[in-house]
């Protein structure tokens, strides 16, 4: 009996670890396990950094030095896409968000089940962007982190 259990252990140990070696040149990118943020390095070197998708945020003080965002957000009708890695969410003209004295204006929306970045190594159940773009192609992005309940 304990030959079996040891074997299943050990069986448990190889699948696990080949299921974290990905085939890059099959490889795309996604949430679920075997195409989530913590693989995605393996094939893309730009998603290897500290500032780049996915980051682990880790012991986070809050800064009341830094400048408010203004916010001036409108009602508006949107257009809703499943587009294979996200729930996105397009927005009309008029929402804007104000910070570093530049406008931004909100172009989209887009949710992730089960959140791309973690904190302190701990992933979220959704992860929400808010997308805004200044007329000089700079782009803010807010991240909203959503918890079941």
């Amino acid at each position: 009996m304990l030959r079996f259990f040891s074997l299943c252990i050990a069986f448990s140990i190889l699948l696990s670890c080949s299921q974290d070696k990905v085939d890059c040149a099959t490889f795309e990118w996604g949430y679920g396990y075997t195409n989530g943020p913590d693989l995605w390095g393996q094939c893309e070197a730009d998603c290897k950094g500290k500032l780049q998708s996915p980051i682990d945020i880790i012991d986070v003080e809050s800064d009341a030095s830094l400048e408010t965002l203004m916010q001036n957000y409108q009602a508006t009708s949107i257009d809703l896409e499943h587009n294979g890695h996200a729930i996105e969410l397009t927005y009309e003209a008029g929402s804007i968000l104000t910070w570093d004295a530049k406008d931004y204006e909100l172009k989209q929306a887009h949710l992730h089940g089960g959140s791309e970045h973690t904190v302190n190594g701990e992933r979220y159940d959704l992860e929400m962007h808010l997308v805004h773009k200044h007329n000089d192609n700079d782009l803010t992005v807010i991240g909203i982190f959503i918890e079941e309940g």
